[in-house]
C-alpha cells in the first residue's frame, strides 16, 4: 500500500489461508507506507496466516510512519504462525508514530511459533507507536514466539504505549522466550501499558529470559499501570537466568498496582540470580501489591536473594497486602530474604496480613528467612491481623522471620486478635527476629489473645536477639495474648540483648502471660548482656511469668555486668511463679 492509500477491510474466511509468502526487504505479506491506512483485517473461521518471511522486518506486516491499522481480529479457531523476520517484528513492526487500535485473538485462535531475529517475536512497536487493546480471549493462546534479543512476544520502544492488554477466560501466554530480555514483554524507556489484566482461570506460564525478565522487562522511566491477575488465574513456571523470574523492573520504572485476587496464584517461578519474582531496580516504584480472597505466592526461588522479591537501593513499595485467606508459602532464597530481599535505603510503608491469612514455610540459606532489611533500609509497619500467622519460616544463620541489618527500622510490628508468630527457627540467632547493630524497632504489640510461641535458636534469642547499640522501644504482651514455648540452645529463651542495647517497656498486661521458655545456659526468658538497658517491665492485671527454664543461671532473667533494669512491676492479681534454674536462681 503506497503513501496515503486506504483499504477498508481483507478478510481471510473459512479455512482460507496466507502462507509462504516471502518480501526481500520488509512485510512478508503486505507493506504499509506513510500515512495508509487499513479499517480490518479479519481471520475467521480455521484460517490461517502462516510461514510467511521478510529478509529486514515484520515478518507478516510492516506499518511505516504514521500509518493506521483500525482492527486485527484472529477468531474462531484462526492462527498466525511460523513467521519470521530477519531483524524486528516477527509478525508486525509498527513503525513510529503508526496506531493500531484493537488486535484481538478469540475463540481458541492463536499466535504461535512465530521469529524474531532481533527483538519482537511478533511485534516490535517503534518509538510513539500506539496499540489500543490487545485481547486474548476464550481459551485463546500467544505461545512459543522467540526473539534473539528483546521481548520474546512484543517490544516496545521508547515512547510507544499499549493500553490494554487482557487475557481472559482461559486464555494463555506460554513458552515464549527471548534469548535477552523480557521473555514475553520489553518496553523501552519512557514506554507505557495501561492495564495488563489476566483473568478467568487464564495463565501466563513457562516463559523465558536469558537474562533479566522471565515474563517482563521495564526499561528506565516506563509504567505499568495495572497488573491484574483475578479469579483461578495464575502467573507460574517463568524463568530468568539472572535477575525477575517474572518482572525486571529497571531504574525509576513504576507500576501502580499489582493484583492477585480470588484463588489466583504466582507460583514456581525461577531467578538464576535475584527476585524469584521481582526485581525492583535503584529508584523503582510499586504502588500496592495485593494478594487477595484466597491467593497465593508459593513455591518461587531465587539462587541469590528475594525468593519473591528484591528491592534494591531507594526502589520502594507503598503497600504489600496479603488478604482474607491468602498466603506466601514455601519460596526460598539461596542467601538472603526467603521470601523479600530489602537492600540499603529501601523501603515498604506497610506490609499487612489480615484475615486469615499466612506466611508460612519459607526458607534463606543464609538470614531472614521471611525478610532480610538492608542497612538504613525501612519498614513502617508490618501488621498480622484476625487470625492471621507467620509460621514455619527458617534461616540457617540469622532471623528465622526478620533479620534487620545496621541502621535499618521497622516502625511498628503488631500481631493482632487472635493472630501468631509460631514455629520459626534461626540455626544460629533470632528464631523470629535479629537485630543488627543499631537497628531499631520502635513497637512489639502482641494483642487480644495473640501469641509468639515455639520458635527457636539454635545459640541466642528464641524469638529476639537485639545486637549491639539496637533498641526496642515497647514491646507490650496484651488482652489474653502469650510468649511461649520459644527455646534458645544458649542465652535468652524469648530474647537475648546484646552489650549497649536498649528496650524502654515490656508490658504483660491483662490476663497475659509469658511461660514455657527456655534457654540451655542462662536467661530462660531474658539474657541483659553488659551495659545493656531494659526501662520499665511490667505484669499488670491478672498476668504471668511462669513455668519459664535456664538449664544454667536465671529462669526468668540473667543480667550481666553494668547492665539495668528501672522498673519491674508485678500488680492487681498478677504473678511470677514456677519458673526455674539449675544453677542460680
Amino acid at each position: 500500500m503506497d503513501e496515503n492509500s486506504s483499504l477498508g477491510t481483507w478478510s481471510v474466511v473459512n479455512g482460507s489461508s496466507i502462507s509462504g509468502n516471502r518480501a526481500s526487504d520488509s512485510g512478508g505479506v503486505l507493506r504499509m507506507d506513510k500515512n495508509s491506512s487499513l479499517g480490518t483485517w479479519s481471520v475467521v473461521n480455521g484460517s490461517s496466516i502462516s510461514g510467511n518471511r521478510a529478509s529486514d522486518s515484520g515478518g507478516v506486516l510492516l506499518m511505516d510512519k504514521n500509518s493506521s491499522l483500525g482492527t486485527w481480529s484472529v477468531v474462531n479457531g484462526s492462527s498466525i504462525s511460523g513467521n519470521r523476520a530477519s531483524d524486528s517484528g516477527g509478525v508486525l513492526l509498527m513503525d513510529k508514530n503508526s496506531s493500531l487500535g484493537t488486535w484481538s485473538v478469540v475463540n481458541g485462535s492463536s499466535i504461535s511459533g512465530n521469529r524474531a531475529s532481533d527483538s519482537g517475536g511478533v511485534l516490535l512497536m517503534d518509538e510513539n507507536s500506539s496499540l489500543g487493546t490487545w485481547s486474548v480471549v476464550n481459551g485463546s493462546s500467544i505461545s512459543g514466539n522467540n526473539a534473539s534479543y528483546y521481548g520474546g512476544v512484543l517490544y516496545m520502544d521508547k515512547n510507544s504505549s499499549l493500553g490494554t492488554w487482557s487475557v481472559v477466560n482461559g486464555s494463555s501466554i506460554s513458552g515464549n522466550r527471548a534469548s535477552d530480555y523480557g521473555g514475553v514483554l520489553y518496553m523501552d524507556e519512557n514506554s507505557s501499558l495501561g492495564t495488563w489484566s489476566v483473568v478467568n482461570g487464564s495463565s501466563i506460564s513457562g516463559n523465558n529470559a536469558s537474562y533479566y525478565g522471565g515474563v517482563l522487562r521495564m526499561d528506565k522511566n516506563s509504567s505499568l499501570g495495572t497488573w491484574v491477575v483475578a479469579n483461578g488465574s495464575s502467573i507460574s513456571g517463568n524463568n530468568a537466568s539472572y535477575y525477575g523470574g517474572v518482572l525486571y523492573m529497571d531504574k525509576n520504572s513504576s507500576l501502580g498496582t499489582w493484583s492477585v485476587v480470588n484463588g489466583s496464584s504466582i507460583s514456581g517461578n525461577r531467578a538464576s540470580d535475584s527476585g524469584g519474582v521481582l526485581l525492583m531496580d535503584e529508584n523503582s516504584s510499586l504502588g500496592t501489591w495485593s494478594v487477595v480472597n484466597g491467593s497465593s505466592i508459593s513455591g518461587n526461588r531465587a539462587s541469590d536473594s528475594g525468593g519473591v522479591l528484591r528491592m534494591d537501593k531507594n526502589s520502594s513499595l507503598g503497600t504489600w497486602s496479603v488478604a482474607n485467606g491468602s498466603s506466601i508459602s514455601g519460596n526460598n532464597a539461596s542467601y538472603y530474604g526467603g521470601v523479600l530481599r530489602m537492600d540499603e535505603n529501601s523501603s515498604l510503608g506497610t506490609w499487612s496480613v489480615v484475615n486469615g491469612s499466612s506466611i508460612s514455610g519459607n526458607n534463606a540459606s543464609d538470614s531472614g528467612g521471611v525478610l532480610l532489611m538492608d542497612e538504613n533500609s525501612s519498614l513502617g509497619t508490618w501488621s498480622v491481623v484476625n487470625g492471621s500467622s507467620i509460621s514455619g519460616n527458617n534461616a540457617s544463620y540469622y532471623g528465622g522471620v526478620l533479620r534487620m541489618d545496621k541502621n535499618s527500622n521497622l516502625g511498628t510490628w503488631s500481631v493482632v486478635n487472635g493472630s501468631s508468630i509460631s514455629g520459626n527457627r534461626a540455626s544460629y540467632s533470632g528464631g523470629v527476629l535479629y537485630m543488627d547493630k543499631n537497628s531499631s524497632l520502635g513497637t512489639w504489640s502482641v494483642v487480644n489473645g495473640s501469641s509468639i510461641s515455639g520458635n527457636n535458636a539454635s545459640y541466642y534469642g528464641g524469638v529476639l536477639r537485639m545486637d549491639k547499640n539496637s533498641s526496642l522501644g515497647t514491646w507490650s504482651v496484651v488482652n489474653g495474648s502469650s510468649i511461649s514455648g520459644n527455646n534458645a540452645s544458649y542465652y535468652g529463651g524469648v530474647l537475648y540483648m546484646d552489650k549497649n542495647s536498649s528496650l524502654g517497656t515490656w508490658s504483660v498486661v491483662n490476663g497475659s502471660s509469658i511461660s514455657g521458655n527456655n534457654a540451655s545456659y542462662y536467661g530462660g526468658v531474658l539474657l541483659m548482656d553488659e551495659n545493656s538497658s531494659l526501662g520499665t517491665w511490667s505484669v499488670v492485671n491478672g498476668s504471668s511469668i511462669s513455668g519459664n527454664r535456664a538449664s544454667d543461671s536465671g529462669g526468668v532473667l540473667r543480667m550481666d555486668k553494668n547492665s539495668s533494669l528501672g522498673t519491674w512491676v508485678v500488680a492487681n492479681g498478677s504473678s511470677i511463679s514456677g519458673n526455674n534454674a539449675s544453677y542460680d536462681a
